[in-house]
């Protein structure tokens, strides 16, 4: 009896926990299957989108932090960045760790019509968000083309990473989050030298579908811990 309760309390975590994994999912636009990999995703997450972030209306300039009121707080670390598209070049220090926020026509590959948050070739960004968030994407622009790796990084979960290297200038990455009902509470970006920066955009946010699979999983696991309750009262009836 008790190693059947055990066994299906082990197997309960077990389900659960695959249930609540933090998971990255990845898809480069120009690939073949690009368009049905992004509208696969967003489906399966519930197909409901709500515009987290892009910028718009955002001050333009150099930051050590930017706080959206619409997703959370964004903050520079890492190594200050020493390529064309760094404070150091562009701000006139070679010391501080900054990102840009930017509107330009044509930035070293990161344009994209609108304003986006560029990394300025620092080596690590750190978003904390500030609204209770399930499963959301972004767009990642031209990470990777100048021998760097960069790496995006949900609540440190090594489910949760997703990294890229060797890209040619101009790339741009669908990059989809999915916490599997746990919720997100940060994101990092990491590049692996201070000479290769990349853009961020478009955060949104998807409704994920009402998700039953923990009751169930909870169900299963107690019809199984009757059903061996219940055989053991027959055995011990015949026996008696």
């Amino acid at each position: 009896m008790k190693k059947a309760i055990l066994m299906a309390g082990l197997l309960m975590v077990f389900l659960i926990g695959q249930v609540f994994a933090m998971t990255i999912s990845a898809y480069r636009q120009g690939d073949a299957n690009y368009a049905t990999d992004v509208s696969d995703w967003i489906d399966g997450q519930g197909g409901s989108t709500s515009l987290l972030e892009n910028f718009e209306g955002a001050p333009l300039g150099w930051f050590g932090s930017y706080t959206s009121s619409g997703l959370g707080t964004f903050k520079a670390g890492g190594e200050p960045g020493i390529g064309t598209s760094s404070y150091s070049k562009n701000g006139g220090n070679t010391t501080d760790i900054k990102f840009s926020i930017r509107d330009d026509a044509k930035w070293f590959g990161r344009e994209n019509g609108s304003t986006w948050l560029d990394s300025g070739d620092i080596t690590l960004i750190t978003l904390t968000l500030s609204v209770e968030v399930d499963s959301l994407f972004f767009y990642l622009k031209d990470p990777s083309d100048v021998r760097a790796t960069t790496t995006a990084t949900a609540d440190g979960a090594s489910s949760g990473s997703w990294s890229t290297s060797s890209q040619s200038d101009g790339n741009l990455w669908f990059i989809g989050i999915s916490s599997g009902g746990s919720g997100i509470d940060t994101i990092t970006w990491t590049a692996s030298n201070q000479n290769d920066g990349y853009g961020l955009d478009d955060f949104t946010q998807v409704t994920p579908v009402p998700e039953p699979a923990t009751m169930l999983l909870l169900g299963v696991g107690l019809i199984g811990l009757a059903a061996s309750v219940r055989r053991r009262g027959i055995v011990k009836s015949s026996i008696r």
